[in-house]
């Protein structure tokens, strides 16, 4: 029978991009193999010519795997997708528990043989975007985010992250039992954030709705709860009035 799959790599390394059009070639079960270097160029080749099967990289620059999965989610685009990682052993349990396909690297052919004939198996399934939307919550609940420093990096649960400020180009990490300055700036913080919970005030500050006890314009601040314990940042009312409308 003459191959029917389509096929989109999305990886920011060529060599890697390479090898994996190399092996689909070789399985000659696709008629359109398509390839692309970060998210925003994948997106609009899925939007384009919607294939069946996407071979997403995790980890890019800019934005991960996990940002284009969010976009293909709110698009409501039926694609199947399959991880190729290197990632952590919770990633892979959760992929397993919604039925998604993945891909250690280096990618093996008999694996990535594997990967092909469950697909074939059994149709695309009209819930993949509700599948989607189920691992990427439990991906956010869980996860950690990496941030950098200008002498390493540390990592924090974003749902613990009370409150970021900008400080010049780098952004304040507050978890209100410390606070640690990430080379970030305000927007790069945001883009890495859960989208649930989280809300840009102005241009110098994203705040973690979840923790706010209360906002008081008259005394210019606003008071968290976190753990039985409160304390407050100063604020401009102007902030205040946008808090108000954003909650």
């Amino acid at each position: 029978m003459a191959p029917r799959l389509t096929a989109l790599i999305v990886d920011d390394e060529k060599r890697a991009v390479a090898l994996l059009k190399k092996l689909l070639e070789e399985t000659e079960e696709f008629t359109d193999i398509r390839c692309a270097y970060n998210a925003n160029a994948a997106l609009e080749v899925i939007k384009k010519v919607h294939p069946h099967l996407v071979f997403l990289d995790i980890q890019m620059p800019i934005k991960d795997g996990f940002a284009l999965m969010k976009d293909l989610q709110e698009a409501e685009i039926n694609t199947e997708v399959v991880l190729v990682t290197a990632f952590d052993k919770f990633t892979l349990k959760a992929l397993k528990n919604h039925a998604f396909d993945y891909l250690m690297k280096p990618v093996v052919r008999d694996e990535l043989l594997e990967c092909i004939q469950q697909f074939k198996a059994r149709k695309l399934k009209p819930d993949v975007t509700t599948r989607l939307g189920r691992f990427l919550e439990d991906y956010e609940s869980n996860r950690k985010i990496r941030f950098n420093t200008r002498t390493g990096f540390f990592q924090v649960d974003p749902s613990s992250i009370v409150y970021c400020s900008a400080d010049g180009n780098y952004t304040r990490i507050n978890t209100g039992e410390r606070e640690q300055m990430c080379t970030l700036n305000m927007s790069g913080v945001q883009e890495v954030l859960p989208q649930h919970g989280f809300v840009r005030v102005g241009r110098s500050l994203i705040i973690n709705s979840n923790y706010i006890y209360k906002a008081d314009r008259k005394a210019s601040e606003i008071t968290f709860e976190k753990g039985g314990k409160f304390f407050s940042l100063t604020v401009s009312t102007r902030q205040i009035k946008e808090l108000d409308k954003l909650i």
